[in-house]
């Protein structure tokens, strides 16, 4: 299987819902699918190498992670902007946030040292 094909579509979802945000939060709580994606990530990131078929698999995963970091960022932004406003979405919005962490410490971790050795 292309994993990156996943990869590239669970992203993808997420961009289009943070891009389409104030459309979508009317109609439905985006948090619930947006949890749902990353808590997939974060079976990729933590239990990957039990089912991934090599490590370049893994080692795609976490390039498509940083590619994409600015996607991750908004989507952090929007659920914690929501999750400290108090409404409806609070607390699904706060569950994104916290299973973030992985994500956001992986992009955090590589971002730097891409950058150096540009």
């Amino acid at each position: 299987y292309n994993w990156r094909d996943l990869w590239s579509t669970m992203i993808g979802l997420v961009k289009f819902i943070v891009s389409n945000e104030s459309t979508l939060i009317k109609k439905m709580n985006v948090f619930t699918v947006c949890l749902q994606v990353s808590t997939i990530f974060n079976i990729f990131i933590t239990y990957g190498d039990t089912f991934l078929p090599s490590a370049s698999s893994y080692d795609e995963l976490y390039y498509e992670l940083v590619r994409c970091q600015d996607v991750f960022d908004n989507l952090y932004s929007m659920a914690l902007r929501y999750s400290m406003s108090g409404g409806e979405n609070k607390d699904t919005s706060m569950k994104v946030t916290n299973s973030l962490i992985n994500i956001r410490a992986i992009t955090s971790h590589f971002q730097p040292r891409i950058e150096a050795w540009l």
